[in-house]
């Protein structure tokens, strides 16, 4: 949850130089942020052009720049998103900020590396896009979808008959905000004793917070611009940007109460 930008305990860069490049015939852009967990990087990939629309979630060998596996089935879209994840499970959105019906897909990474291929667990199609990248915890997936609010899926799909859960089965909704209410969520998440932190955007402006068991709202903060940026939690207090890069706010996690504010002047990125 603070969001440090380093694995704990890792060692930092010794050489300062390149030690790979990876590309692909069917790779123009890399939007997202890589996960990287043990030897592997998890990254999602873009190429959009006049008459494609395409994507892939990669896993590269760390040490090589080797790629793994690649999951692309499902005519996967170019992709914003970056890629959480958590055990077996890797979670990510799909699409550009353009997309209207985005999904969220679940990738069993255990089995993708022993068929060397994505194997897909679920995937849930929205009503907007998804641009944000989603926060796991607690067994469950959180993410914003644009419009169409805020998400926690299960991890597992839903069980068939038999009560078991078959990779390409059926996404378990446990709770969704509707973007009537929670318009524009395009933040990445972050979990924190038992609560959900995430921005909403054009159109809403406000910092939120609900309950991570069951989505009921805790408290809402009306802010003076729109909040595109991901939260970080510290020592029992919330930080959050917001604007175009002129805002940092640091906001009590529990109280709800703005206990500073930064603002930088000069012009704003839209100006």
């Amino acid at each position: 949850p603070e969001r440090r930008g380093a694995l704990p305990g890792s060692k930092d860069p010794v050489r300062g130089k390149v030690n790979w490049v990876f590309t692909a015939d069917d790779v123009k852009t890399f939007y997202a942020s890589p996960a990287v967990v043990g030897n592997r990087v998890y990254i999602t990939s873009a190429r959009y052009e006049y008459f494609k629309d395409a994507g892939a979630i990669s896993s590269i060998d760390a040490d090589s720049g080797r790629c793994v596996w690649t999951f692309k089935a499902d005519r996967y879209r170019a992709t914003f998103s970056s890629p959480a994840v958590r055990g077996k499970y890797l979670v990510v959105g799909e699409g550009l900020h353009f997309t209207n019906d985005a999904r969220v897909f679940c990738i069993d990474i255990e089995r993708s590396e022993e068929e060397r291929r994505g194997v897909k667990l679920w995937d849930y199609r929205t009503k907007s896009h998804v641009e944000s990248s989603p926060c796991i915890a607690d067994g469950r997936a959180y993410i914003g979808a644009g419009d169409d609010g805020f998400y926690c899926f299960a991890l597992d799909p839903a069980p068939d008959l038999l009560g078991q859960a078959v990779p390409g089965g059926t996404a378990q909704v446990l709770w969704h905000l509707d973007g009537k209410e929670y318009p524009d969520c395009e933040t990445s998440p972050v979990v924190a004793d038992g609560r959900v932190y995430f921005g909403l955007g054009m159109g809403g402006q406000a910092i939120c917070c609900v309950d991570a068991k069951g989505g009921e709202p805790v408290w809402r903060l009306e802010t003076p611009c729109p909040v595109f940026s991901s939260p970080s939690v510290a020592d029992g207090k919330l930080y959050f940007g917001m604007g175009f890069g002129d805002f940092v706010n640091r906001a009590e996690a529990v109280a709800q109460n703005v206990r500073d504010r930064l603002r930088k002047e000069g012009k704003s990125a839209a100006e």
